[in-house]
């Protein structure tokens, strides 16, 4: 279960509390900040107060800033986050699809994600044909 305590302002993962940076209500749901790694941010994005699962998504901080971090694989195994470069079209959105952590992950994958995002280095901006790393999704139910 993934819900957040509006006294404390932290997500609350299956019973475990996680500190934020910032949490704001979203229609029903909410959007939290997690300065999972230095200069990297995942946000936590539920459309209703408390769930099985949250859409999550990678950013170089600021997340305002909407450039996409990868987790780059070396064989299938996470190695490292990566950058990822605006494409030729000058797009970030169009750069970020299909290589930035953004899935709908459970609250176990989310507790997984915090602690393998904090313990990776920042290897720079990725590599073209730069094998990445996904989380495994919870049912694909998109808040």
């Amino acid at each position: 279960m993934i819900s957040w305590d509006g006294r404390t302002r932290k997500v609350v993962l299956d019973g475990q509390p996680v500190d934020t940076a910032r949490i704001v209500q979203s229609g029903d749901g909410w959007i939290a900040t997690i300065a999972a790694a230095r200069g990297v941010d995942l946000t936590l994005t539920a459309s209703q107060p408390a769930g099985e699962g949250v859409f999550v998504d990678l950013w170089r901080r600021p997340a305002e800033d909407e450039v996409g971090v990868a987790v780059v694989a070396d064989r299938g195994k996470p190695a490292g986050l990566a950058v990822i470069p605006v494409c030729e079209c000058g797009e970030q959105g169009c750069a970020n699809a299909g290589r930035q952590i953004n899935d709908f992950v459970d609250a176990e994958g989310t507790l997984e994600l915090i602690d393998l995002v904090s313990r990776l280095p920042l290897l720079g901006q990725l590599q073209p044909n730069q094998e990445v790393w996904r989380p495994d999704p919870a049912h694909d139910e998109r808040p």
